[in-house]
């Protein structure tokens, strides 16, 4: 698994929580090829919802792949729209699949016609952490009462890096 974060410090912490390798934007179309043996990713997740981020990404997948459109799109993009949908149709542009990923677009429980599930990811992940490959300790940047959450609210539409994680603790 590659991440990509203009950041040092989330790409020093994708690596610590179970991330094999975290570039910046300006080296990862070399390192997706590099581990994918020349053809690109199986499948890219676009999560910042900036859309000139989700067009660059596309040179990232590899024949066939798949672009997880994770982000909500926000903000202006002007941008010709034939060379993204060429992408998506044209065999020699890798013929890509794009998908948006908002959880209620799945099913619940799992179905046989759908491949993923809330029931599915949930145990993909769970099985990860058991596995010690994903280490979501690390994520926790603090731990507050529900009395705090706007404060904490305001602070990170402020500064969207004043913390990774918090946990909202309702026991108290």
């Amino acid at each position: 698994m590659i991440g990509i974060d203009p950041a040092p410090s989330r790409r020093a912490l994708a690596e610590k929580v179970g991330v094999d390798l975290a570039v910046a934007p300006d080296g990862a179309e070399e390192a997706v090829k590099r581990l994918g043996g020349g053809f690109g990713a199986n499948t890219v997740i676009e999560a910042t919802g900036i859309p000139a981020c989700a067009e660059s990404c596309l040179k990232l997948v590899g024949y066939h792949g798949e672009m997880i459109l994770l982000g909500t799109p926000r903000g202006d993009y002007e941008a010709k729209l034939a060379n993204v949908l060429r992408c998506v149709h044209l065999d020699e542009l890798g013929c890509v699949t794009l998908k948006g990923a908002h959880e209620w677009r799945l099913p619940l429980q799992r179905d046989r016609f759908a491949k993923h599930s809330i029931e599915r990811n949930t145990h993909i992940c769970f099985d990860l952490i058991a596995k010690g490959k994903l280490h979501v300790g690390e994520l926790i940047s603090r731990e507050i009462t529900p009395e705090e959450a706007p404060a904490v609210y305001l602070e990170l539409n402020r500064d969207r890096n004043a913390c990774l994680g918090v946990i909202i603790n309702w026991k108290e």
